[in-house]
């Protein structure tokens, strides 16, 4: 086993709690700030974006100063969490168009995946499949899913980063359970990164993560998975990162399907995610809404975690966080104005 592994956790916890103010205050100098201009904003005030280079300084510095040579992640792995943080932090400073962001996001999937991290096989309660070449599209697409789904939760504040520290903690968890430091390495290395941005981003929010955060914790995320969960056949592997992810993916697939039933650009903004729906429908201080998808999240990560040991009770935590985001769905109706 591992016997440096809750070291990535508490380095990075410490360089992303020293980096966050001073992401902040550069934010500030560069113009990097999110100015309230439109209903979908939950905040009333400037706020400055760019927190989320405090959390990859703190993932890197982690990495390369607590983890073993041997364990750390592959270059093509480096190479696109770097560029991912540089696109989220172009895209704070300057808004880029939504199609060439996608397409930007789509060069950074293929960096893990031509430095061999893909997804080999998919081992599902429907039978196990081997991907073959199929294996690259599936990673991409896997990819800029998840990166996607950590942006469009980023709504209200401490949502993202409290959700990505759930997700990253279980996965740490279960791949320290099945011996495989690398990945466990840079979970937790991620972990601590969030946790120390955190304090600076919960409710009331001094800074944002910004894309610059949540695309990059959406990319670790899931090359993560793909490195450990998702590339050897165990048991249900395809299950455990979207049951981490469930929450980003749930609102991210029903945002799709409304947007395509709308007639609407599938790009286009709303007032019709999760976070939205508790606050603007059902009344929720954006705390509470918080809170809330915290419990969810807890609920699903704690799935993913039965589900290498019990199927069954897996199935029975997540069939009870799935009735309650549906149950906030059909509550909160849908509003022909959003």
């Amino acid at each position: 086993m591992y016997e440096y592994s809750w070291m990535p956790m508490a380095a990075a916890f410490f360089f992303s709690l020293l980096m966050t103010p001073v992401a902040r205050r550069f934010a500030f100098l560069i113009g990097a700030v999110d100015v309230p201009r439109d209903g979908r904003r939950m905040h009333r005030i400037p706020t400055a974006r760019l927190g989320g280079a405090a959390i990859a300084v703190g993932f890197f510095c982690a990495l390369f100063l607590t983890v073993p040579r041997s364990a750390l992640p592959r270059p093509g792995v480096l190479i696109g969490a770097a560029l991912t943080a540089f696109l989220g932090a172009v895209d704070d400073k300057k808004a880029l168009a939504a199609f060439p962001k996608l397409i930007a996001q789509i060069g950074i999937a293929l960096c893990p995946v031509l430095s061999g991290v893909r997804i080999d096989f998919l081992d599902t309660p429907f039978g196990f499949w081997k991907l073959g070449v199929l294996g690259v599209p599936a990673t991409v697409l896997f990819t800029v899913a998840v990166m996607n789904a950590f942006n469009l939760i980023d709504g209200i504040d401490g949502l993202s980063s409290g959700v990505a520290s759930l997700a990253s903690f279980s996965l740490a968890c279960i791949a320290l359970w099945r011996g495989e430091a690398g990945v466990a390495a840079v979970c937790l290395a991620l972990c601590g990164a969030v946790l120390g941005f955190l304090p600076f981003n919960a409710q009331p929010a001094s800074v944002f993560m910004g894309d610059t955060g949540s695309l990059f914790l959406g990319y670790v995320l899931a090359v993560a998975s793909v490195t450990g969960m998702m590339k050897t056949p165990v048991l249900f592997s395809v299950g455990v990162p979207i049951l981490a992810f469930a929450v980003p993916l749930f609102d991210t697939a029903l945002a799709v399907v409304r947007r395509a039933s709308g007639g609407v650009g599938l790009f286009s903004p709303d007032r019709a995610h999760l976070h939205h729906r508790l606050v603007l429908r059902l009344g929720y201080s954006p705390r509470a809404a918080s809170s809330v998808l915290y419990g969810v999240t807890a609920m699903y990560c704690l799935a993913a975690l039965l589900l290498i040991i019990s199927p069954a009770a897996a199935g029975i935590v997540a069939l009870l966080a799935s009735g309650y985001l549906l149950l906030v769905y059909g509550l909160s109706g849908e509003r022909k104005s959003e």
